[in-house]
């Protein structure tokens, strides 16, 4: 697999993860994993590029996979209130996809 962090590559190491045994879980799941599971809690920190995740979320649907979102509620780089943000968020949470927010003081 070359690493060139593309979403291709994304997409062949969650493969990768899951030819392994890997069970991929929300943070909210953590306390429920068998002792002796192997699993990847799978965090995205939405910093820029916010409508990015929609696909990072799409092609997680797709395997299987679950993964918890963390955005800035008072972010520099993006505005959540804006309508395109708005709906991805909400595309995500159609895709089962669980959502957070990073507290920035």
């Amino acid at each position: 697999m070359n690493c060139n962090f593309s979403m291709k590559h994304f997409q062949e190491a969650l493969q990768m993860g899951l030819v392994h045994g890997y069970r991929f879980v929300r943070f909210e799941d953590l306390e429920s994993i068998p002792t002796g599971q192997k699993f990847c809690a799978l965090r995205h920190d939405v910093d820029y590029m916010p409508e990015w995740s929609v696909t990072f979320g799409e092609i997680e649907h797709q395997l299987g996979i679950r993964a918890t979102y963390f955005y800035q509620i008072c972010a520099e780089t993006y505005n959540l209130r804006h309508s395109k943000n708005f709906k991805g968020i909400h595309r995500l949470h159609e895709l089962g996809r669980a959502m957070n927010r990073i507290d920035v003081l």
